[in-house]
């Protein structure tokens, strides 16, 4: 199984935000346990939409409790965040003959 922490993130300038999380995730990730990161921008709006991966569901959960933390807030306003949504999904290992 893997866990999955997504983020969908309103920015003010989605390509400035991909390569500074880009950067981030490269620098950090490893604290978080984080194995991947992967960043998707939106076409015609500022919208990122960020997806991490876990080794463990509890990994997932640290993470998204630190990032909704009320103290990151002001952290999040200067990374030109104006608004995100996030939540854990799972992906279980396909059985033989199953769709992924």
């Amino acid at each position: 199984k893997m866990f999955y922490l997504v983020g969908n993130l309103t920015v003010a300038d989605a390509d400035e935000f991909i390569e500074g999380a880009k950067s981030w995730a490269q620098d950090h990730g490893d604290e978080w346990g984080m194995v991947e990161s992967t960043h998707y921008r939106g076409v015609d709006k500022n919208i990122v939409i960020i997806i991490n991966a876990y080794k463990t569901l509890e990994e997932a959960q640290k993470h998204k409790a630190d990032i909704e933390a009320p103290h990151m807030q002001a952290g999040h306003a200067q990374m030109g965040i104006k608004s995100f949504d996030t939540w854990i999904t799972e992906r279980r290992v396909a059985l033989q003959g199953e769709l992924k």
